[in-house]
């Protein structure tokens, strides 16, 4: 029943829309005229980050603070085990045992704050990436989209292959999502129409990655 309501008002949420876009190109008071005949085109999400050559750097990036953080966590773990072999070996007093074990709680709470520091550092960059990755595909649909004639460019997302495509929770989300969003899925388009293609070149040419490093030059002959 529950389902049976989203989906409804996920068909209500389209009638608006389709409404809307009617009204879109009406001429307002004051508002330039709009066109006769609006050219719209489509670009999936999925394949603009494939192809886009920064999306790439800004993993990396991720994964240079996950490398960070995980140095500081393998030197604490080898530390504990160091305080584990001490408070262990033969000839240990009580009083061995009782500093290694205060100093294996300083350890596991260091470990502890660690990982929240990772959390939050990536968290951090996550969230700055993300911001900067979609003005940088905005500003790449914009360029491409006025010298070509469009008018409207919507984007999308949907899975590259068709096992992913035609998946149960990527179906489910195409039925469900757009009743609690209020955003539309294209269920037909001509090919033309999407210009994925089209915008990644647009978008490595505007923010191209940066060059990778030279390999080391091998060291000369004494």
């Amino acid at each position: 029943m529950k389902r049976s309501m989203v989906i409804a008002a996920g068909l209500a949420t389209l009638g608006v829309v389709t409404y809307l876009g009617s009204q879109l190109w009406a001429q307002q008071p004051g508002a330039t005229p709009a066109p006769a005949s609006p050219k719209v085109g489509l670009i999936n999400m999925a394949v603009i980050l494939k192809g886009y050559g920064k999306f790439k750097t800004y993993n990396d990036e991720i994964e240079k603070i996950r490398l960070q953080y995980d140095k500081q966590h393998q030197d604490m773990v080898t530390l504990v085990k160091q305080w584990q072999e001490f408070a262990s070996k033969p000839g240990a007093t009580q009083a061995d045992r009782e500093k290694a074990e205060e100093a294996i709680k300083t350890c596991k709470r260091r470990l502890e704050d660690n990982e929240a520091e990772f959390q939050k550092a990536r968290a951090k960059k996550s969230d700055e990436q993300m911001v900067q990755m979609y003005r940088e595909i905005e500003e790449a649909v914009k360029a491409f989209a006025a010298p070509n004639g469009f008018h409207l460019i919507l984007h999308y997302s949907e899975p590259l292959t068709e096992a992913d495509k035609y998946s149960a929770p990527n179906v489910q989300r195409k039925l469900v999502g757009p009743g609690g969003s209020g955003g539309v899925c294209p269920t037909y388009f001509v090919g033309g129409m999407d210009v994925s293609a089209d915008v990644v070149r647009q978008l490595n040419a505007m923010y191209p990655a940066p060059a990778t490093a030279a390999a080391a030059a091998p060291a000369g002959k004494q």
